[in-house]
């Protein structure tokens, strides 16, 4: 479910170092997607760990907690969140 998550909520970038965000962000919306979801989130410790073996690098940027090579995307103009059961459904029709 984390790559879904990659795909449908992150940019991601792995030759590209200089892209990057928060842990905490990134982790509080992994959360919300895996609770939509109606599945666990696990812990921050096993997000990490997940986030670097899939390539991207932690680090500190600017003071912070950060991964590199990722990013969340923008949130949609209309303030709506991404509806993983709505896609769920999409994708199994």
């Amino acid at each position: 479910m984390l790559g879904q998550f990659l795909e449908d909520c992150c940019d991601v970038h792995l030759g590209n170092r200089e892209i990057w965000d928060k842990s905490a962000e990134l982790f509080a919306k992994w959360t919300e997607y895996a609770g939509k979801a109606g599945a666990d989130a696990g812990t921050k410790t096993a997000f990490g760990l997940s986030m670097r073996k899939r390539g991207f690098e932690a680090d500190r940027v600017k003071g912070v907690r950060a991964f590199r090579r990722v990013r969340l995307k923008p949130d949609e103009p209309s303030g709506g969140a991404f509806d993983y059961k709505k896609r769920q459904a999409n994708d199994d029709a």
